[in-house]
């Protein structure tokens, strides 16, 4: 009965660290993935140091997997002492890593989860980017003070709009110049107005070239602010859940990965000691047998030895 158990284990071993090198390998895909995301669009500072290492980190992580994968296979092949040890030790320490980073990146989940309940900006980490983008607001498309002159949209294609929309933008808008600018990153006074302008004016336009809105929290006006002011109109008014959900996408992708790892590096620790364990049982049972056997083997032959004395 041992030996039927010990080797549906010891092929369900092999099986896991086959699935160990897959999994490695969607590890590397995972952090392509995960180092595609433009980091600006994560808002949150911590988050962004975040992107800084965990991409490079999970990479290194998923090739320990394929390694450990491989080593795995030989370790059930033949059963060689530096190679049962290094296969151990490493799945311990990626059980610990893929914890350790799970943990962190729920606690993080729960707090961008929390964000989404200050839909309006008085709070919460799009606060700062939502003042950024309304004192935008002073100088796009503005008419009237001397200062803004050179700011103006300068629109000449309205047929992107429907008549309802062109008839709020000639009403908000009154002041359209034929030579006014096409975007608001012309603007000659900017900079005045959005201090650290590079870092604020990247995160903006990252904003809309992505979402296809414009405005954060509050409301946003018809037109985009940083792409061609001729085309067409944002789709939608207000960039707040588009911004929270893909943050919340990107933390998703790293708690996914992590989990799995996770329970693949646990069921390979479990799978392994009990395979040690029928093992170690299997040779202490062989010796005790191998001992009753010789017993009777004696036994048998002193018994032929009397019969044959006393026939002779």
């Amino acid at each position: 009965m041992q030996v039927k158990i010990r080797k549906p284990l010891k092929i369900f071993g092999k099986t896991f660290c086959i699935v160990s090198v897959l999994n490695g390998v969607c590890g590397i895909v995972v952090s392509s993935v995960a180092k595609s995301y433009e980091d600006s669009l994560l808002v949150d500072e911590s988050l962004k140091s975040y992107k800084a290492f965990i991409p490079n980190l999970f990479y290194f992580l998923a090739s320990v997997f394929i390694f450990t994968g491989i080593l795995g296979i030989m370790v059930y092949s033949k059963m060689i002492k530096p190679f049962i040890i290094a296969f151990q030790i490493i799945n311990f320490v990626l059980c610990i890593s893929f914890l350790v980073i799970f943990i962190l990146f729920l606690n993080k989940y729960n707090f961008i989860q929390a964000q989404l309940q200050y839909s309006n900006c008085q709070t919460g980490i799009l606060k700062e980017v939502n003042t950024i983008f309304n004192k935008a607001k002073q100088i796009w498309c503005k008419d009237g003070a001397s200062e803004y002159e050179s700011c103006p949209c300068s629109i000449y294609n309205f047929s992107s709009w429907n008549q309802q929309q062109q008839i709020l933008l000639l009403k908000k808008y009154g002041q359209i110049k034929p030579n006014g600018n096409k975007n608001l990153q012309n603007c000659y006074n900017i900079q005045s107005v959005i201090p650290n302008l590079s870092e604020y004016l990247q995160l903006l336009k990252s904003i809309e070239s992505t979402y296809n809105c414009n405005g954060i929290c509050d409301p946003g006006d018809l037109l985009y602010y940083f792409t061609n002011v001729n085309q067409v109109p944002p789709q939608q008014n207000s960039c707040f859940e588009s911004i929270i959900v893909n943050i919340l996408e990107w933390i998703l992708i790293i708690l996914t990965y992590s989990a799995i790892s996770f329970s693949i590096n646990i069921i390979n620790i479990l799978i392994y000691n009990l395979n040690k364990f029928f093992r170690l049982n299997l040779y202490q049972n062989a010796t005790v047998l191998s001992d009753a056997e010789l017993q009777n083997i004696r036994n048998q032959q002193r018994i032929e030895n009397f019969t044959l004395n006393k026939l002779v």
